[in-house]
């Protein structure tokens, strides 16, 4: 499935990349595919980005771990 995902690029702009995500983990994705290992992706905050935006991106706290149980991802994900 794919879907789109904020980034926070070197100068701190916003840009919007697509994704393909597979299965879910207890409260995480697993993304299969689109992103570099260095990339910074915005978790919190999606509804008020737009693209080229300069924003003051801080690290988001540690996830719990999922339940080990993967889930279908959903079929309306992917809409910005």
């Amino acid at each position: 499935m794919k879907t789109d995902v904020a980034i926070v690029g070197g100068d701190n702009k916003v840009t919007f990349k697509t994704v393909t995500v597979g299965t879910r983990v207890g409260s995480l994705w697993v993304v299969e595919g689109g992103l570099e290992g260095n990339e910074r992706v915005v978790v919190a905050g999606l509804q008020r980005l737009r693209e080229g935006m300069v924003v003051n991106a801080k690290p988001a706290p540690p996830s719990p771990e999922g339940s080990g149980e993967p889930e279908p991802a959903p079929a309306a994900a992917g809409e910005r």
